[in-house]
């Protein structure tokens, strides 16, 4: 176990597996104990509704507009229960997104063992993120999974900076706040690339240029969703309740 307190450049053959293996299974011990004995809480069963709503998916759609959140929670909801029709798959997607996260934090993390473990172990890595269902486990595994494949520079594969903006557009659609992250991930790529290149035309700024435009995207369609529609019952005329009184009335 000397991974936990090595310096992640201690060892050229990087984190010992073995040991990693070990501190994730006894993650999933903890995590399981939460999954197993958490109660849904009433905000965890709204979503789950609203997702079942509607006879289709465009249905649900037009039902969750307004509602606050984007649009993935629900249509990921939607689907597993159109595959596994029982209510036991709202606890089972957040644990399923929730171990994805962890797995990429405890296997793919460059940092010392010791910093996984606090990460791991922490509240909203053990609880939070895996045992109750809400869309933030969703950010949580694909900034991961972006901070894997982080080459602001393009220098491993020149085909794969489609992925990045891919993972923006879906960071934006996991959660409100996830829309800023996305822009503070791209404000650090465009300043790490401005340092070395300047402003000169580079495959990696062209790369960083789509990644911005499909993150743009991703956060357009989080606002068209969650933005509440306009609703007049509050100003109609026919509504005797509403219309509003004069001084003295």
């Amino acid at each position: 176990m000397t991974d936990l307190f090595s310096p992640p450049d201690a060892d050229a053959r990087g984190p010992d597996p073995r040991a990693r293996t070990a501190l994730f299974a006894a993650w999933l011990v903890l995590a399981g104990y939460f999954i197993a004995t958490h109660v849904m809480w009433r905000d965890e069963v709204r979503a789950f509704t609203l997702a079942l709503s509607g006879a289709d998916m465009v249905a649900m759609l037009r039902t969750i507009h307004g509602e606050g959140h984007p649009a993935i929670w629900y249509i990921l909801l939607r689907a597993a229960h159109m595959i596994v029709p029982v209510r036991e798959v709202l606890p089972a997607l957040a644990a399923i997104i929730g171990i994805g996260a962890a797995a990429m934090l405890a296997f793919r993390a460059p940092f010392r063992g010791l910093v996984v473990a606090l990460a791991l172990f922490g509240e909203w890595m053990v609880f939070e993120y895996t045992a109750v269902a809400r869309n933030y486990g969703m950010s949580a595994l694909l900034l991961f999974l972006f901070a894997d494949c982080y080459d602001p520079r393009q220098v491993r594969d020149r085909g794969s900076s489609w992925w990045p903006g891919t993972l923006l557009f879906l960071l934006c659609n996991t959660n409100v706040p996830s829309v800023l992250l996305a822009g503070g991930l791209l404000l650090f790529w465009l300043v790490e690339l401005l340092t070395v290149d300047g402003w000169r035309p580079t495959p990696a700024l062209r790369a960083w240029a789509v990644a911005a435009g499909c993150a743009g995207l991703g956060a357009l369609l989080c606002f068209a969703t969650v933005y509440p529609p306009y609703q007049d019952a509050a100003v109609s005329p026919h509504n005797p309740q509403r219309r509003p009184r004069r001084a003295g009335q």
